[in-house]
């Protein structure tokens, strides 16, 4: 199952008991999915992936639980990727009434 890893130490945790997404600096060959705390689940196929914003906000509930930013899915403060999809869902609505 593919995923996500800290390597580096950047993730910031919002709740610091919680633990979630510990920096794995060793060989990652001996990770799996069932590392929790060490592997983020979704990647962006993840996101392609996503039909509706409850999908995308799943995704951004985790990333603010891992303390991960995601470039145009979780800027830390809120969920833009849910902005974006239902732009371009209302935009596809607009072309498919106008045919």
């Amino acid at each position: 199952m593919p995923g996500c890893v800290d390597l580096l130490g950047v993730s910031v945790p919002t709740n610091a008991a919680s633990g979630f997404l510990k920096v794995f600096p060793t060989s990652i060959s001996t990770l799996d999915a069932s590392m929790t705390t060490k592997v983020f689940q979704y990647t962006a196929n993840d996101i392609k992936a996503t039909t509706s914003a409850d999908d995308l906000q799943t995704i951004c509930d985790a990333c603010q639980r891992a303390g991960l930013t995601w470039e145009g899915v979780w800027d830390g403060d809120s969920c833009v990727g849910i902005s974006k999809a239902d732009a371009q869902n209302a935009a596809v609505q607009q072309c498919l009434i106008s045919i």
